[in-house]
């Protein structure tokens, strides 16, 4: 119960020290709500609170974030290839793209990453994409957040990975 105390202690902290110096409320509230995204990141991603703080203060929290997320996305690539290859998940996206030229493919996948960059700004600044984002009730907020659009950048990057993968066997062949 103690080492929960100190954790959420750690993570308040980390969301204030993000926030010292700011004297508009609407900003201080936009600093919060993304020092509470980031620290989730991080949590899920297996950083500790002390080693959150230590990059925070090196101002290096949201780079690590994102390269640990990326370095995680990009195992999973060959995964998404196999099993759609083999009939699972996303199977109809290799049948859909049998035939195509490496010039759709790469529109493809520039499309991809640009659906990607979109919902990451999204769980960013979530109040840029959605009117009344302030008013919307907190539940639905997290769970945009945290799981809807996190779910979609999965899927993209899955998508993305397997149209790289069919693109490699084009050109190598």
């Amino acid at each position: 119960a103690a080492v929960l105390k100190n954790l959420q202690r750690a993570e308040g902290t980390l969301v204030l020290e993000t926030a010292v110096g700011v004297g508009n409320t609407a900003k201080l509230g936009e600093i919060i709500s993304t020092g509470k995204q980031t620290t989730f990141l991080g949590e899920e991603l297996g950083f500790t609170a002390k080693e959150m703080g230590q990059l925070q203060k090196a101002g290096k929290l949201e780079q690590a974030i994102d390269s640990t997320c990326e370095s995680w996305l990009a195992k999973s690539s060959s995964e998404a290839y196999i099993t759609a290859k083999n009939g699972g998940k996303h199977a109809r996206l290799i049948e859909l793209n049998e035939g195509k030229s490496v010039k759709e493919i790469q529109k493809s996948i520039k499309s991809y990453e640009k659906l990607i960059e979109l919902h990451k700004d999204k769980i960013a600044n979530p109040s840029k994409y959605c009117p009344g984002w302030d008013a919307m009730d907190p539940r639905r907020q997290n769970a945009l957040i945290n799981k809807r659009w996190p779910a979609e950048i999965q899927c993209f990057t899955e998508e993305k990975d397997i149209l790289q993968t069919i693109l490699e066997q084009l050109i190598e062949s």
